[in-house]
């Protein structure tokens, strides 16, 4: 009767063991989404950061940030965030609360991320340049702000500094018409110019 017992306190134990380990690995045993991306400070170098001031509805323009890593190892993950892409609509009931006032139609390649309005192009060798580039479509008339910001990876561990220790970001003050850029044909070219929309 005792030996039975012994058997099975130790059954008890071993399974217990078992599913205890079973949760350490479904939980906290993966490798974190964030291993790959080294702890520290990266100094990099905003060399372009262009967006025109002028621009009208439905008239695409191109906004540029050119990114260097000018430290001497390589950045895990550049990346770049841009907030005022979208504005909040007070109407009830709208399905989408988020309203573009710029609507992305082309954007870094292979640079999708998770999180919103942030793109990545990986990993960024010492004295090397990344062009990130996109075409926005104004949607709203108006005077509006574009802040972007420049991270050295997705998760928080490595972070973008600047020569002077600053956080690498700028903002655009965008005037949208709401009259399509005028056209005009260069007498001299033939080619199609198109105005500032005023």
């Amino acid at each position: 009767m005792l030996a039975s017992r012994r058997v099975r306190r130790v059954l008890a134990i071993t399974v217990c063991c078992a599913i205890t380990a079973a949760v350490a690995a479904g939980c906290g045993g993966a490798e974190r989404q964030d291993a790959s991306e080294r702890r520290g400070a990266y100094e990099v170098e905003v060399v372009t950061a262009e967006f025109p001031e002028e621009q009208a509805v439905s008239r695409p323009a191109t906004l540029r940030i050119a990114v260097r890593n000018r430290g001497d190892r390589a950045i895990p993950n550049v990346a770049v965030s841009l907030a005022g892409l979208f504005v909040r609509n007070p109407s009830p009931g709208t399905a989408d609360p988020q309203q573009p006032v710029w609507v992305i139609e082309d954007q870094p390649r292979d640079g999708e991320t998770a999180f919103d309005s942030t793109w990545a192009l990986g990993r960024l060798p010492p004295g090397a340049t990344r062009d990130f580039t996109w075409s926005l479509n104004p949607a709203i008339p108006g005077t509006h702000e574009v802040t972007w910001t420049v991270a050295a990876g997705l998760h928080g561990s490595a972070v973008a500094r600047t020569a002077d220790g600053e956080r690498p970001t700028g903002t655009f003050t965008v005037r949208v018409s709401d009259r399509p850029a005028q056209a005009t044909v260069d007498p001299a070219t033939g080619d199609v110019v198109t105005g500032g929309g005023r």
